[in-house]
């Protein structure tokens, strides 16, 4: 499962590829002076940049998690990662720019080596009080994980999105916002091109923010979802009897917020209801509330709580169904044992509902339903000033009403992380 991670959200603008294209001149608009004020102005300060390298290795007892029907292939891999992130920030102006490479092996195996990475832009600009907003851009290729598809096959999603937000102050508090976005995911492997999906979308609305503590944004959203093929294998792999487009149109009253009331301890919120209808079978149509709660509590000086508790109609990694009814819960203690030793651990729990899947319109005793739980320890100790080493255990299990989707997985990793 995916880990939670506090900050903002991140929404994707329309022809992304193309406006991605063109942010090397965004960005190089931001190295002149903001907004037409005098070159004699004193320089900007000079970047920070952040290096930041890890190496881990893995035993897995079902690497592949297949089903418990069949046999499990346990496998050992070794994961590199090495990323690099860039800020900068004068007058009204604040760039950052990332860029993250993950390789990994799998020790005594053939063809299953495989390499994840990552590049992120982000602009937040201001011209005087008034106007303000921020762009966004990224562009990323990840392995889908092995329990989606079923099999030791390695199939590469390519993601990119763009988003762009601009803002108008009415008072010292209260603003009017506007934003598009877009989102595109491509998938390296032609039997999934079904799963390949874009995604279109813009807001409008109000924005509170009367201090950097707090700020709370009510908007209106519409998104339109448009797959690149019919669709012709529902969520349990069975044929449909006649290909299925998905296309989706999507309206939202959405309330985000964010709230840090101390230096360790951060709040993010969104509740929405969410109308979304198909063209086709509009059986799978969903009309509901969702929402996310996160954030971390420093408890005492040595605790702290990372929480999580959220309601989404997620985007399967493939899509085998337009959307999947994902319940969850995550919580991640972690305790300083030490100056330098410190013990986390996590619980996580979520239920997955394939609402959307074609076939339950058809049948609805067909309904795929995942439920998920997974279980894990850290044990980290800061072995140098900027070296940080750490062992974890971790068991995720897999139930389902359709027992060929069904898994367990133990596994034990060791590591280093190096930051600079």
């Amino acid at each position: 499962m995916n880990d939670f991670r506090i900050g903002v959200f991140k929404t994707p603008s329309r022809r992304p590829l193309s406006v991605l294209a063109g942010l090397a001149a965004l960005t190089a608009l931001t190295l002149a002076p903001a907004f037409g004020q005098p070159l004699a102005e004193a320089q900007p300060p000079e970047p920070v940049v952040r290096y930041e390298t890890s190496a881990t290795i893995e035993h897995h007892d079902n690497l592949y998690r297949v089903a418990d029907s069949n046999a499990a292939r346990s496998g050992t891999l070794v994961r590199v990662s090495a990323g690099v992130n860039l800020e900068r920030e004068w007058s009204l102006q604040r760039l950052g720019a990332s860029a993250r490479v993950a390789p990994a092996w799998r020790l005594a195996g053939a063809g299953d080596d495989t390499v994840d990475w990552a590049l992120q832009a982000r602009w937040d600009w201001a011209a005087g009080r008034v106007l303000f907003g921020d762009l966004n851009a990224a562009l990323t290729r990840l392995q889908t994980p092995w329990e989606e598809i079923g099999s030791s096959q390695v199939n590469y999603q390519r993601i990119s999105s763009l988003r762009l937000l601009a803002g108008l102050r009415l008072t010292q508090d209260w603003s009017v916002i506007a934003a598009t976005d877009a989102w595109r995911s491509d998938n390296s492997r032609p039997e999934r091109l079904a799963a390949d999906l874009r995604r279109e979308g813009w807001e409008a609305g109000v924005r509170f923010w009367p201090d950097r503590a707090l700020q709370v944004d009510a908007v209106w959203r519409r998104e339109d979802g448009r797959p690149r093929s019919a669709q012709s294998i529902d969520a349990t792999g069975v044929v449909l009897p006649q290909p299925i487009e998905n296309d989706w149109t999507q309206e939202v009253g959405l309330v985000r917020a964010r709230w840090s009331p101390a230096e360790r301890s951060q709040w993010l919120a969104q509740i929405g209801h969410v109308r979304r209808q198909h063209e086709q079978l509009q059986q799978r149509d969903f009309s509901g509330l969702t929402g996310l709660m996160q954030g971390r509590w420093a408890m005492t000086g040595a605790l702290d709580w990372q929480v999580s508790l959220a309601r989404t109609i997620d985007v399967p990694e493939l899509l085998s169904a337009t959307y999947v009814d994902v319940r969850s819960l995550e919580l991640r203690p972690r305790w300083q044992v030490t100056g330098p030793t410190a013990l986390s651990g996590w619980l996580a729990l979520a239920r997955r509902d394939y609402a959307g899947d074609p076939a339950v319109a058809l049948s609805p005793d067909t309904e795929r339903r995942d439920r998920w739980r997974e279980l894990g320890l850290r044990l980290e100790v800061l072995v140098h000033r900027r070296l940080l080493a750490h062992v974890d255990v971790r068991r995720t299990l897999r139930r389902s009403n359709l027992s060929a989707f069904e898994f367990n997985d133990t596994t034990v990793s060791a590591g280093l992380m190096a930051r600079f």
